[in-house]
């Protein structure tokens, strides 16, 4: 497989609404190592590491890049993201997976120190764009935010605690991400390179938000406001990640000036009333179901690709990818299925 067609500015155009070329690919996470030595047709030298270790950051500039190309998908994302507090443990299988958060009390919030990230985080992203040149491939910032991360560093149970207790707390812990988040975002936002980044910061179950949403607003509104106001300055595009049900989600990202969300969980929204409802105001990106990729057939895959851009090319406004990341549960040939659907059935 070798498309070697890969255009950031075709996804660019998908982000503001626009019809491009054909259908953009994209996959935030795409940390397959089976997938990626498929396309690439040669074993990788490392493993890819886990989330708590470094996620896609682990895997070799020069490998993602063609990986990409050979996909035709447009951009590849480096992270720029502070996690701090979190408790992980190992699975039989080898996997690592968060089980709880250590910042429990005031006290804990003290040992806390911002990291000095950003010089290695922009060294990774230079490394990306020197050797991104003439690839057509784009390379843009994954942006931790401040909700997501506090959660998770307190545990949700005790964080749901914290929110009847000892709300300033919360607060507190909120803002110190956001403060050293926001510096962040104000570096990558000078560098002209930048077109578009992506926030990842988790919001809502499959039932909606997390939280109840006077209280959501409360804590969120404002400090994500702030949050974005460098990319608005700057005219860098916003793509926001989060899982869940997005009822009351995407009135609040449209407000905020978000161009593209993903990555509308099938499980629990209709990407086709979305597309009718909110169509021409935010880009979609995603929604093949993961479960489908992992066990069904090609047949059935390209089946319910074609499906997806049947009902929501048209217009512009739509990127395929999955419905959250690539893991290595999916056979390889099934994802090259919906890279092939896309190229031959997604062209405008």
């Amino acid at each position: 497989m070798f498309f070697k067609d890969a255009n950031i500015d075709r996804l660019l155009t998908a982000f503001r609404m626009k019809i491009p070329d054909r259908v953009p690919i994209l996959e935030f996470w795409p940390n397959s190592q089976g997938i990626i030595e498929h396309v690439l047709g040669r074993s990788l030298e490392y493993g890819i590491r886990s989330a708590a270790e470094g996620r896609t950051d682990s895997i070799d500039v020069d490998d993602m890049l063609e990986f990409s190309m050979r996909i035709g998908m447009d951009a590849v994302g480096t992270d720029f993201v502070w996690w701090p507090g979190q408790e992980f443990r190992y699975a039989e299988d080898g996997t690592q997976h968060y089980i709880d958060g250590k910042i429990k009390d005031w006290d804990a919030i003290g040992t806390l120190e911002p990291p000095e990230l950003i010089s290695r985080q922009m060294e990774r992203f230079d490394q990306y764009l020197d050797a991104s040149r003439g690839t057509g491939v784009g390379i843009y910032p994954r942006v931790s935010a401040f909700f997501n991360p506090t959660y998770l560093a307190i545990g949700f149970v005790d964080f749901c605690y914290k929110l009847h207790d000892d709300l300033s707390f919360i607060e507190h812990l909120m803002d110190l991400f956001l403060e050293h988040q926001l510096e962040v975002m104000n570096e990558i936002c000078r560098r002209r390179e930048v077109k578009f980044l992506q926030i990842d910061d988790d919001i809502a179950f499959k039932s909606g938000l997390f939280i109840n949403r006077e209280l959501f607003l409360k804590l969120y509104f404002e400090r994500m406001k702030n949050f974005l106001e460098p990319a608005r300055e700057n005219d860098i595009l916003i793509a926001y990640h989060t899982d869940g049900n997005l009822d009351d989600v995407l009135p609040l990202l449209i407000e905020l000036g978000v161009n593209a969300i993903h990555p509308v969980e099938p499980a629990c929204n209709n990407i086709y009333e979305i597309k009718e409802k909110y169509g021409k105001k935010i880009c979609l990106c995603g929604n093949i179901d993961l479960v489908l990729l992992t066990e069904g057939s090609p047949e059935e895959i390209r089946e319910d690709v074609q499906a997806h851009l049947e009902g929501l090319m048209k217009n512009g406004g739509y990127v395929c990818g999955t419905s959250s990341s690539l893991y290595d549960g999916i056979p390889p040939e099934n994802y090259c299925e919906l890279v092939r659907t896309v190229h031959e059935c997604g062209r405008y």
